[in-house]
Formats: C-alpha cells, sequence, structure tokens
C-alpha cells in the first residue's frame, strides 16, 4: 500500500520497473531512434544561442540538407543526429508535410549496417546544398563550431520519393529491401488515414442528411398546420357569410 497526495494506492513490487525514467518521458534524437518505425523531425533545446533564453529551436528545412560531397559529387542527403524526432501519429492528406524517418539494420555480406531511411513523398520543399567548406582554423569558434557539425552528421542512407508518378528509391543499394519495407510501412499509415477522413466524412454528410431531413419534417409539419388553420379559417368565413 502506498500513499501519495493524501489518497492511498494499491500499488505491487511487481510494478516497479527499475532506476531511469519512462521511456515516454525520454526526447528521442535521430540517432537513438528504434528500428523499423516511423519518426518525423520535432524541436530541440539544444542550441547554446538559445539555451539561455529557454526558447525552443526549430529544425525545419535546415535540419536536413544535401551533401555534395557524397556520392562522387551527386549528393546525399544528411541529417544532424541530435536532431529530435517524434513518432509519427498519422498522415493528414490535407497538411501532412514532413519527411519520415527510419532506421533499420540490414546485412551486408559478413557485415551488420545501420542507417537511416528518409520518405520524402509527402514533403512539398527542397533542400538547400552543402557543398563542404574548408575549415578556417584562424577563427577558433566557427572552427569548433564546423568540427562538431561534422563529428554529428549523419549521412542518409536511401530515399523514397516520386518521379514521374512513380516511387523510386534512390541511395545505397544495400538499403533498398529496407526501404521498400519502409514504403509498405507509410503507405499503410496513409490508407489507414484516408479510410479514417472517409469515415468522418461519411458520418458528418449522414449527420448533415439527418438534420436536414429533421428540418424538413418540422418545416412540413409547421407548413401543415399553418394550412390546417388557414382552411378552418376560411371554413369558418364562408359558413359566417352564408347566414
Amino acid at each position: 500500500m502506498t500513499k501519495t497526495m493524501g489518497r492511498e494506492i494499491n500499488v505491487s513490487k511487481e510494478q516497479y520497473f527499475g532506476d531511469g525514467i519512462p521511456d515516454r518521458l525520454r526526447q528521442l534524437s535521430v540517432e537513438d531512434m528504434p528500428i523499423e518505425k516511423l519518426y518525423i523531425l520535432d524541436t530541440v533545446m539544444d542550441d547554446s544561442e538559445f539555451s539561455d533564453l529557454g526558447d525552443e529551436v526549430e529544425f525545419d528545412d535546415d535540419a536536413i540538407y544535401v551533401d555534395k560531397t557524397q556520392a562522387g559529387g551527386l549528393g546525399r542527403l544528411a541529417i544532424d543526429k541530435r536532431c529530435a524526432v517524434k513518432a509519427l501519429d498519422k498522415i493528414d492528406p490535407a497538411d501532412f508535410n514532413s519527411v519520415i524517418l527510419m532506421k533499420a539494420y540490414v546485412q551486408d555480406g559478413d557485415n551488420l549496417c545501420c542507417g537511416v531511411i528518409a520518405d520524402c513523398r509527402f514533403y512539398k520543399g527542397s533542400f538547400g546544398v552543402d557543398s563542404g567548406k574548408e575549415i578556417d582554423f584562424t577563427d577558433q569558434e566557427e572552427m569548433w563550431e564546423t568540427l562538431d557539425d561534422q563529428a554529428n552528421k549523419l549521412v542518409i542512407s536511401a530515399v523514397i520519393d516520386v518521379e514521374d508518378g512513380q516511387v523510386k528509391i534512390w541511395g545505397d543499394p544495400v538499403f533498398f529491401d529496407a526501404a521498400v519495407y519502409m514504403t509498405k510501412l507509410v503507405s499503410d499509415k496513409y490508407s489507414k488515414c484516408e479510410e479514417s477522413d472517409e469515415r468522418v466524412s461519411k458520418s458528418d454528410t449522414v449527420l448533415r442528411k439527418s438534420e436536414l431531413q429533421d428540418k424538413a419534417k418540422k418545416a412540413i409539419s409547421s407548413f401543415s398546420k399553418t394550412c390546417e388553420y388557414a382552411v378552418g379559417g376560411l371554413h369558418k368565413w364562408i359558413k359566417d357569410h352564408r347566414k
């Protein structure tokens, strides 16, 4: 028996999980994402310029960028692995505009490779380009900032997008199967949201139809009573004038 805030609650020792805090209270980063789960970017509080002010720093388009130093100059998407993420709740077809991320492990011969896949099919924007700048060792602040960014850069292994009306995959061929799997996960999530929206839409339509029918019945009933009153009055007038 445990007392809390003046009330007693029954909590058995079997419900004691261990040290630390519940997982739902932890702020996940790109680096910490569990495998084969869908996430989108969230906000974080780790920017030194704003930490004293307590303001949140949003990672929008700048969080993901094209690193031109990758793939022989063709470029690969990259992201700061410290960026905060949150679980993908739903894909609202009307206003969803995010890159969806998923971590995956794949077997490449004798090696087990870990990578992050980005589904950009629902993202309406584009990304800036980083051509890779030389480190200015004469500016200590800029030097450490650049080295810090490079140390925390994570090159995205595969990208899913739509081209010429078809879903296509770019990036490391080792992650092709994992990207196909992610495509199905995201499509299933989107389909469920569409079905939910359709059910809500149908429900609203039925409700509006029912309301209109009720109003029509009331209007007809009111009109009938008015007609009865008018006809009754007319009969009385004719009867009075015949006398």
